[in-house]
């Protein structure tokens, strides 16, 4: 059964085929490995794999699914041809970074998401920068990982209009549960099609996903943008998602002390993490999330950002005869 790591506040654990995991600070959705009579090739297994783990995610996002089909292709098994291209195959088992999926077949951009819990008792999503002007909607979702570690439709609402403070903003109940929010953008390529949009009459009732499919199947000139993606962690009360050319580091601190430092930073980068121990403990050092050692035995370590890292401080607790204890 899956359950919530109590120092990471982040999903661990496995359920049916599924099994959920941090790696580098990013929560990532793995496939348990699977153990066949004839696994054939390397590749081969590791495709099949691949496969599996899509079309299980393919089965628990369903609702925000957009792209077309294309002749006895539906859309779902579209959205697993396009995914499998974000999904890697790691020792024995495959894994995709939920951050990195795509709802739709697009590639217009939009900017990176910024999502707080508690802006007027509210979950905000808004964007770190201006929206370009020929993007004339946003189809914001959020998905919930329950106790069984499955991903679960938590809201979704369709923008079609910016906000004179926010731009295209999006608010929904908030909640302590870990979170993972995508944004998928409309395009308008000419003024036709910006005005058929600001034109189409919305019937009552309609969820924010098919209202949406209605516009687009209805509506010539409109393209999707590329999907935005960004997880909110049990503890975290904001985060962004990453633009090109930056990282993000997570720093946590284990029992015996605090640790400060995380944040999204610039590849190239250098980037100081502080560690401070209570007393009577000690600092013992930097892990990288999941290995052994330490990179670092300085309390301030400064590093040059290469990718995604995820860094814990470990202390020595003075045990009851006197010894440390680490």
């Amino acid at each position: 059964m899956a359950k919530v790591n109590p120092t990471l506040g982040k999903m661990v654990g496995k359920i049916g085929g599924v099994v959920y995991s941090v790696s580098k600070g990013q929560q990532v959705m793995r496939e348990k490995p699977i153990s066949v009579a004839n696994p054939q090739t390397a590749a081969q297994v590791a495709q099949r794999s691949k496969m599996k783990l899509i079309t299980q995610l393919a089965a628990q996002v369903s609702g925000s699914i957009f792209y077309a089909g294309k002749g006895a292709v539906s859309g779902r098994n579209q959205f697993v041809a396009a995914n499998l291209k974000q999904a890697y195959y790691s020792g024995d088992k495959a894994a995709i970074i939920l951050d990195n999926v795509q709802l739709a077949d697009g590639n217009a951009g939009i900017p990176a998401l910024h999502v707080a819990r508690s802006i007027n008792q509210k979950l905000q999503i808004t964007f770190t920068e201006e929206v370009a002007s020929d993007i004339v909607g946003i189809y914001f979702c959020v998905y919930k990982k329950t106790d069984e570690g499955r991903l679960a439709l938590y809201g979704q609402k369709l923008v079609r209009e910016k906000d004179d403070t926010y731009g295209f903003m999006a608010e929904f109940p908030t909640t302590t549960d870990e979170l993972v929010i995508w944004a998928v953008g409309i395009k308008a390529t000419n003024s036709s099609s910006k005005a058929a949009y600001y034109n189409f009459q919305v019937s009552n009732g309609v969820d924010a996903a098919s209202l949406l499919s209605d516009i687009m199947s209805s509506t010539s000139g409109l393209i999707y943008s590329a999907t935005r993606g960004v997880t909110l962690y049990r503890g975290e009360t904001e985060t962004e998602s990453v633009q090109e050319g930056q990282a993000r580091v997570y720093v946590t601190a284990g029992n015996g002390g605090t640790a400060t430092g995380a944040g999204v930073f610039a590849i190239g980068d250098e980037v100081t993490v502080t560690a401070t121990p209570t007393a009577p403990n000690t600092f013992a050092g930097w892990q990288i999330a999941g290995q052994p050692g330490y990179v670092s035995t300085s309390a301030s370590y400064t590093f040059t950002l290469e990718g995604m890292t995820d860094l814990v401080a470990v202390f020595n607790i003075p045990s009851g005869d006197g010894t440390d204890e680490s």
